[in-house]
């Protein structure tokens, strides 16, 4: 007889194996979006708020606006649908709210209050959707799958868009800081984005190496090195 307690919200209206998979595709999803955001090799406002990835703000662009907004409802969604109570408890802290409560109190004191709680909003959405990944993926064999999809995603792009768009996904010698001409930034806005993604993705290859997958974890690993 099956104990009450290791029933989940699912159980009853679906298939557990489905609801196994789905979660590892959701969280596979939400972590490539974040990764590559809703404007890849958006330069137009480089070193600005309006950086494009995982790093940048979409301050005033209504394409990452609503498709941030829309990743934030989708995540909260499957997070209170999908993931085991007990997990979404383990999740929560007082001090994550001690937190974001400075965050609040220090936006309202900003020079600019709108575009902090812009920013701040942002922020918190981007929260919100890696902790939808870290509560959706249910074992390691998921966290690999979705370390190895975001990161070929973003690899892929940003190789292609040095061979087929090197004006923009590289630094030129016409914007505002050609003393960084020639330096790769792939579908980020500046290379102090890309890189610590890239060494985030690097990382991620040598997880993907460490449980077996020795040729895809270290083609992730060198390719973003």
């Amino acid at each position: 007889m099956n104990s009450t307690e290791t029933l989940k919200r699912t159980d009853g209206w679906a298939d557990p194996s489905l609801v196994i998979k789905l979660r590892s595709a959701l969280a596979a999803l939400f972590f490539t979006v974040l990764l590559v955001s809703f404007r890849p090799f958006n330069v137009g406002q480089a070193g600005t708020s309006g950086q494009s990835g995982v790093i940048g703000q979409p301050t005033g662009d209504v394409v990452n606006q609503l498709g941030f907004g829309s990743l934030g409802a989708m995540a909260l969604f499957a997070i209170l649908t999908l993931v085991n109570s007990r997990r979404i408890v383990a999740l929560l802290s007082p001090w994550w709210l001690t937190l974001f409560a400075l965050a609040f109190f220090s936006a309202a004191h900003a020079l600019d209050p709108s575009s902090s709680y812009r920013a701040l909003v942002f922020t918190l959405i981007c929260i919100l959707g890696m902790v939808s990944v870290l509560a959706l993926a249910p074992d390691g064999e998921s966290y690999q799958k979705t370390f190895v999809l975001a990161s070929v995603a973003v690899l892929c792009l940003s190789y292609a868009g040095l061979v087929l768009i090197p004006d923009i996904a590289m630094h030129n010698a016409f914007s505002s800081e050609p003393e960084h001409a020639g330096l790769w930034r792939g579908i980020y806005s500046h290379k102090i984005v890309a890189g610590p993604v890239m060494a985030g993705i690097s990382f991620m290859g040598i997880y993907v190496l460490r449980r077996g997958s020795y040729l895809i974890g270290s083609a992730i690993m060198l390719a973003g090195l």
